[in-house]
């Protein structure tokens, strides 16, 4: 008993350890998200919105169906290298994509781009906290 006693006890500290040595004590989602927000802006272009932060996954956007009432295509990982090579050589998104940033599940937003590869809108997108308020984004 006094092994695992002693076990557990030095699991805890060096997840202690590591939790204010790795920097996470002081992580904000919150804050995080309000920078990010307030950082980019409408006319920036993907590659500035890129500095800020990089998204973990995007949608291309296709406003070619008349029948669909959403341009937005599947959620794909971001991999930053070949989706530059895209736009740099012209095979990028035809009609503009979004990237989505998700920070908690209080805060996140969807950065909508035009072809040309500029933000045409950010806005707050869905959230695990809207769905347990009864609400989806309103």
């Amino acid at each position: 008993m006094k092994v695992v006693f002693g076990l557990l006890a030095a699991i805890l500290l060096v997840g202690l350890i590591l939790y204010y040595v790795g920097g996470l004590s002081g992580y904000d989602p919150a804050e995080q998200a309000d920078i990010f927000k307030n950082s980019i802006k409408q006319g920036d272009p993907w590659t500035k919105v890129l500095d800020v932060r990089p998204p973990k996954t995007w949608a291309a956007l296709d406003y070619t169906n008349p029948d669909s009432l959403d341009p937005r295509g599947a959620s794909r990982d971001f991999k930053e290298q070949s989706f530059r090579d895209a736009m740099t050589n012209g095979t990028g998104p035809a009609d503009g994509f979004i990237f989505e940033y998700i920070f908690d599940t209080e805060h996140a937003y969807d950065v909508w781009f035009d072809a040309a590869g500029n933000v045409t809108t950010i806005e707050d997108r869905p959230t695990a906290s809207d769905l347990l308020n009864g609400g989806m984004g309103d």
